[in-house]
């Protein structure tokens, strides 16, 4: 729900509570693969602005990861696109992932982590899906 960061909001500057960027809001998405790594009777997820890379959280000095979305420990082993791998043959549809600084994933970014997990059963958007098109895809998995 959280609105997403432009790419040129500057994070190094010294903020106040009314000109603070928009922290991501990973904590369901990160739940939604967890729960379809650990249930089995799962038949599809959709996460809608994912965090697409917890391990990017890192490359900066600047942290705006709410303290609830960290798996004490997952870090260490794993990262989101060894999740999706594991999640393999669950269907998944991943809509308008964000990156650490609640930024829409580029492009180039969305591709380079596609590379290696596109396959049937994944789907990427790297904007916004239409409700009715989400509804629908759902729906589609549930009947099989």
């Amino acid at each position: 729900f959280t609105p997403l960061n432009p790419p040129n909001v500057q994070f190094q500057l010294p903020h106040t509570a009314g000109n603070r960027p928009a922290s991501p809001e990973p904590l369901g998405g990160m739940l939604a693969l967890l729960t379809g790594l650990y249930e089995d009777d799962i038949a599809a997820i959709h996460i809608h602005r994912g965090l697409a890379d917890y391990q990017e959280t890192f490359e900066s000095q600047f942290c705006y990861l709410p303290h609830d979305a960290v798996v004490p420990g997952m870090l260490a082993k794993s990262n989101v696109s060894d999740l999706v791998t594991a999640l393999a043959p669950t269907p998944l549809w991943l809509a308008e992932p964000v990156d650490a600084l609640n930024r829409r994933v580029n492009e180039t970014d969305l591709a380079n982590f596609t590379r290696s997990l596109a396959g049937p059963q994944l789907r990427f958007t790297p904007t916004q899906a239409e409700e009715a098109a989400i509804a629908e895809w759902l729906l589609a998995k549930l009947r099989h």
